[in-house]
């Protein structure tokens, strides 16, 4: 993604007064600018003098509409007007309610970024930015997308998520050099057809829509590498992923899921697998042929027993089984020698293998809400040396007072 790999070039030392760092920049020749956090109201027409600018943040100011001086800057290649700061672990953002129709005449941007802010339209001149490669628009209140934001063909990254849109037009299959899309926490009812002809996608996030169904050519995205379907209304495994064989992330958290296929094994190149808050009572035996799972999350379920089959995946990294109605852990586990995390929480453990303790990876083990003879205080640990070491110690202890060794 552009904005990843922008590297900032400022000088660590900067002058607070805006003035003296905008002389500073010019003298010097700065081609990035970050005015980010500032509470900026407006901006001086000084800075239509740095002509040779090509990155500039304004996220974090106080501006309700993009000062005129911004389109000026003829070499600009990256704006950014709302984003989120990992530093302060918050969102820095604007109150912009729409972007001006003359946003066209940033013919080089490539980069647009305008999360957090308050847009209800994108103007139709934003198909003139012929150069765009990322747009991030997420965090609005978008009702609807002019057609022509469909025209911008080299646009390789398209962020929608958190706005409220209701329909997709058909429009989006002509983005042929896409590779990401997030429509994530919009309304969106259904898909056009035309979604299977993005050919190029490689990452697509549909998570907290309203869909019951996928069109049939879904399947046709055989490039999508990581799909979000989670908390969608779908109730069953939509068939046409089972066309998506290069999958390597698949998240299917909170669809209504009763049952899932034995041909989920078609899926070879599965990493991670989230079936959390379904109600799946079973699983298939074909999922020991997923044997590149890394991650498998089937918590909160209604499983009462743990299939023999798991234990055959190898590479398994994490595993999490709490909240569903499990009562025996078997002593196989331990052929999971690569595992890190195992969640068991809020089961109806009443013991546990001692073969866990030949886990040479495991780091986070998770057992609170089961059965177990430890106190509350370690029942809320999740360092598995801790738990592992109270659990078997107790154990030893019952062991020596059963046969009066004590």
């Amino acid at each position: 993604m552009l904005l990843e790999q922008i590297l900032t070039n400022q000088p660590e030392s900067l002058p607070t007064n805006l003035s003296a760092l905008l002389e500073r920049a010019h003298i010097e020749g700065w081609t990035e600018l970050d005015l980010s956090g500032r509470s900026l109201t407006e901006l001086p027409s000084e800075i239509g003098e740095l002509t040779q600018l090509r990155q500039l943040d304004l996220s974090g100011n106080e501006f309700r509409e993009l000062p005129n001086v911004v389109l000026t800057l003829p070499q600009l290649e990256t704006l950014i007007l709302g984003k989120w700061d990992e530093a302060s672990q918050s969102e820095q953002f604007n109150w912009l309610k729409e972007l001006p129709p003359e946003i066209a005449q940033l013919s080089n941007l490539r980069l647009l970024q305008v999360r957090y802010n308050q847009l209800e339209s994108v103007p139709a001149e934003i198909g003139q930015l012929q150069r765009l490669e990322e747009l991030n628009l997420d965090w609005n209140q978008l009702r609807s997308l002019p057609p022509e934001l469909f025209q911008l063909r080299n646009l390789k990254k398209l962020n929608l998520g958190s706005n409220n849109l209701d329909q997709l037009s058909g429009d989006i299959g002509q983005l042929e050099q896409l590779r990401e899309l997030y429509l994530d926490w919009n309304h969106l009812s259904a898909l056009p057809p035309e979604i299977g002809q993005l050919q190029t996608l490689k990452v697509l996030n549909l998570e907290s829509n309203e869909l019951r169904q996928l069109p049939t050519t879904f399947g046709q995205l055989q490039g999508v590498r990581q799909l979000k379907l989670r908390n969608n209304p779908l109730g069953n495994f939509p068939t046409a992923l089972l066309q998506l064989k290069g999958l390597r992330i698949l998240d299917l958290d909170l669809i209504g899921l009763k049952k899932l296929p034995a041909a989920i094994a078609q899926l070879k190149n599965l990493e991670i697998l989230d079936l959390d808050g379904n109600g799946l009572e079973e699983l298939p035996e074909a999922i020991a042929q997923l044997t590149k799972l890394k991650r498998f999350c089937v918590g909160d379920n209604r499983l009462t027993t743990i299939p023999p089959e798991i234990f055959q995946l190898r590479q398994l990294e994490r595993l999490d089984l709490d909240l569903n109605q499990f009562v025996n852990l078997p002593r196989e586990i331990g052929q999971l020698q690569k595992l890190q995390h195992l969640n068991l929480a809020s089961n109806q453990f009443a013991k546990l293998p001692r073969t866990l303790r030949n886990l040479p990876q495991l780091k986070s083990l998770q057992v609170a809400g089961n059965p177990l003879p430890l106190s509350p205080e370690t029942m809320d640990e999740e360092d598995s040396k801790v738990i592992l070491g109270a659990y078997f110690k107790k154990q030893r202890n019952w062991l020596l007072r059963a046969f009066n060794l004590t």
